[in-house]
């Protein structure tokens, strides 16, 4: 893909869980890891994908082979979603970076392909709105949005929306809202994941 036109994938593989109680890369739905249906959604889409992980877990990671498995910047190490996603885009070049979060593994290809689409000159972000709730953390960020994500991480103001409010932003309705079923707590699992 040309440089122009090039998208990269980045998955949030998060680190400890401690709301979940363990890592919930390693979690089973259907006996495939979370972060495996997170990869399938980007890898049947684009080309390129990247995986932020906590030191702790790269290893767990070591033997994929289309994906490069990251850390953190080293500035921004423990400052969430927003250093995963700066940290992306430091160590890959790209216009455009589709972000996953890894617990929602109800994502499929035909939701990356929609934000996909849905890109287009003018703006910064491509959001999905479901339920009349934005959602940054399955979302495409133009590289225009690097500089302004490092003035936020510098000053340690980590809010994904406080970084919506400050860049041009295109909204996108109409995708199926289980695919934006996040488990974030052992009772979720068990609400959407064990009784499957």
């Amino acid at each position: 893909m040309e440089s122009k036109n090039k998208v990269v994938g980045i998955i949030l593989a998060g680190g400890q869980s401690k709301r979940y109680g363990e890592p919930k890369a390693f979690a089973l739905k259907r006996g495939k890891y979370f972060y495996q249906y997170a990869l399938h959604a980007l890898q049947q889409c684009i080309e390129q994908t990247i995986i932020i992980a906590h030191p702790t877990l790269i290893k767990k990671f070591s033997s994929l082979e289309k994906a490069v498995v990251i850390e953190d910047d080293k500035r921004y190490r423990g400052f969430g979603p927003m250093a995963g996603l700066f940290s992306a885009m430091e160590a890959e070049e790209a216009v455009w970076y589709i972000v996953l979060p890894i617990d929602t593994p109800f994502i499929t290809p035909s939701t990356i392909n929609k934000l996909l689409a849905a890109a287009e000159e003018g703006y910064e972000a491509i959001i999905p709105l479901i339920d009349g709730r934005d959602q940054p953390l399955i979302a495409m960020y133009h590289q225009k949005t690097k500089t302004k994500i490092e003035e936020l991480l510098k000053k340690k103001n980590l809010s994904m929306h406080g970084l919506l409010q400050q860049i041009s932003v295109k909204y996108v309705e109409g995708l199926d809202e289980r695919e934006f079923i996040n488990i974030n707590k052992k009772s979720d699992y068990i609400k959407y994941i064990r009784q499957e």
